[in-house]
């Protein structure tokens, strides 16, 4: 979530990914078994988790220089 302080505390993107993150932290804090673990995020095997989450750590930056949150500009 370090990388998600670089984002504006405003941000759409920031706020998702800083919850979606806290809650799989709290599941994987608990006492759960991988199996369990799995089927309470319900999002697949562990292993593609794990890639899912260094494929967000990309976007992370990506939208740190995009900064979607400005708004498109215009130009006439």
């Amino acid at each position: 979530m370090a990388k998600a302080a670089a984002l504006p505390e405003t941000a759409v993107y920031r706020t998702s990914v800083e919850s979606t993150c806290a809650h799989a932290l709290s599941i994987l804090q608990s006492d759960a078994t991988d199996a369990e673990v799995e089927v309470a995020l319900g999002l697949g095997q562990l292993e593609e988790q794990v890639l899912a989450a260094k494929d967000e750590l990309n976007l992370m930056a990506m939208m740190s220089d995009w900064k979607p949150w400005e708004g498109v500009r215009w130009r006439c």
